[in-house]
């Protein structure tokens, strides 16, 4: 969360998008979590259905529901999902290699 609002508060440009894979019954714990890291501003959504194997693949068929996850996405709307923490390094070369 830290590097995510290190990178926001970096690019306020930059278009981040979170999604908590968590139930929705617990959509009032990660609103909390989202303004203790200064993240309310972001676009956030939480799953909205108890079948999580069902909406991972929906997202990404590729996607097993390993967490942290992250999609970088180029102008022509080409993604790439990371599985796994990221340094604020790893973002930032991932995020320089997408740029046109």
């Amino acid at each position: 969360m830290a590097i995510i609002r290190s990178l926001h508060e970096e690019m306020p440009k930059l278009k981040i998008v979170m999604l908590a894979t968590d139930d929705v019954s617990e959509s009032e714990e990660v609103k909390s979590i989202l303004k203790a890291n200064n993240l309310t501003a972001l676009d956030n959504w939480v799953f909205a259905d108890d079948d999580s194997q069902r909406l991972y693949y929906e997202i990404d068929p590729k996607w097993y529901g390993e967490l942290p996850r992250a999609y970088f996405f180029t102008a022509n709307h080409e993604r790439t999902g990371v599985s796994g923490a990221l340094s604020k390094e790893q973002f930032l070369s991932r995020l320089h290699s997408i740029q046109p």
